[in-house]
């Protein structure tokens, strides 16, 4: 991929990046705050990865609920990833290499991202796509890291409280698609122009049409007439004769 590629491919992600970063920090403050290790907060952003999935494992494991029902809370948490992936079919058509890790980092805000960015035309698509779904991959880890690690300092000298801190997720969820409700007006909007351009354009390439049958039929007369002219002449001589 070309720097011209990746920082394309940057800047699409930089959204999510302020997003992930903030509830990153919340999930690593939330796992201190749990007792959990800081060590588990990395692992668990690489592994699972699952955004919402991994707030509530932490309530869950938390709560000692057993494996099975753990399991059964996060399929039917991300069982909506399933129509993401449907949807997605013909747009990981061609992208090589790259499709097992997409499917793998296929969050709600990655799939927000991927479903309203166009690839570049002299850019390989799964390495495109692949590129914002890794950034958006490793600002979960940093973010998850830095909150572990701020929280294990916080808890270590005082007693703030943590809770709230995991309605930063359902906060990022909301102004994402917000984003993308935009995004469908505005292209809504610009279709009805583009429309509207189409009206008037059609109406422009038809005028030349319309002076031309204006023309045809004014050459018609004008041999109708000659025609008419020459019969007249020819009456007229005929009756002279008679």
């Amino acid at each position: 991929m070309t720097k011209k590629h990746f920082f394309q491919a940057f800047k699409t992600s930089i959204p999510v990046l302020f997003g992930y970063l903030a509830i990153g920090i919340a999930f690593g403050l939330m796992l201190v705050d749990k007792k959990y290790p800081i060590w588990l907060a990395p692992i668990m952003s690489t592994l699972m990865y699952a955004g919402a999935g991994q707030y509530i494992a932490i309530g869950l494991f938390a709560a000692g609920i057993p494996l099975s029902g753990i399991i059964i809370t996060e399929l039917l948490v991300n069982i909506r990833h399933i129509v993401y992936g449907l949807s997605l079919i013909e747009k990981f058509k061609n992208i090589g290499k790259w499709k097992p890790y997409l499917i793998f980092a296929l969050t709600d805000e990655t799939y927000s991202l991927l479903t309203t960015t166009d690839v570049p035309e002299d850019a390989n698509p799964g390495q495109f796509y692949g590129t914002i779904a890794l950034l958006d991959h490793l600002y979960w880890i940093i973010g998850g890291i830095i909150g572990a690690l701020i929280g294990s300092i916080v808890q270590s000298k005082t007693n703030f409280s943590m809770g709230g801190v995991d309605f930063a997720l359902t906060a990022l969820f909301a102004v994402l698609l917000i984003e993308q409700i935009q995004k469908i007006l505005r292209d809504i909007d610009i279709e009805r122009e583009m429309e509207d351009s189409g009206l008037t354009l059609s109406g422009m390439e038809t005028q030349p049409e319309i002076s031309l049958q204006l023309e045809v039929p004014e050459e018609e007369r004008r041999e109708q007439l000659s025609k008419e002219i020459a019969s007249m002449q020819t009456l007229y001589e005929e009756a002279r004769q008679k």
